[in-house]
């Protein structure tokens, strides 16, 4: 028969990229297995790349941000029900914030978009790493 380890005694150190998470201290194999899987989803939450392709990006009017040579804040404007462009099948519209920070239609789709909580999360872990 072998012998149950003592998870009292177990440690486990996950270090990936800025995330350092030091476990010990737990009750047995399961709390053990469940720290180290939420460390690492932690740690893939936070050290993971915030940029997704365009193609993904949200079309429920939520604003965001996308890359070019600068970031732009955009978002999709749906035309209504009744409109010309709805009825020929035109759901809607992407639009970029403009420099008075009023929203013009794009004028072409980028390739990258991040959503703004992991932009500003992806922002504060640089801060700090400076």
């Amino acid at each position: 028969m072998t012998k149950q380890p003592d998870y009292k005694k177990a440690k486990a150190i996950i270090d990936v990229g800025s995330v350092y998470i030091d476990i010990d201290n737990v009750n047995d194999r399961e709390e053990f297995f469940q720290t180290i899987l939420n460390a690492l989803a932690l740690a893939d939450k936070v050290t993971g790349e915030p940029w997704k392709l365009f193609k993904t990006a949200p079309k429920d009017g939520r604003q965001f941000y996308v890359r070019e040579s600068y970031l732009i804040p955009f978002k999709w404007k749906p035309y209504k029900p009744n409109s010309q462009q709805f009825k020929r099948g035109i759901k809607g519209r992407w639009q970029q914030m403009n420099e008075y920070g009023g929203w013009d239609n794009a004028t072409r789709t980028p390739d990258e978009w991040c959503d703004n909580e992991e932009f500003k999360a992806q922002k504060e872990i640089e801060d700090d790493q400076r």
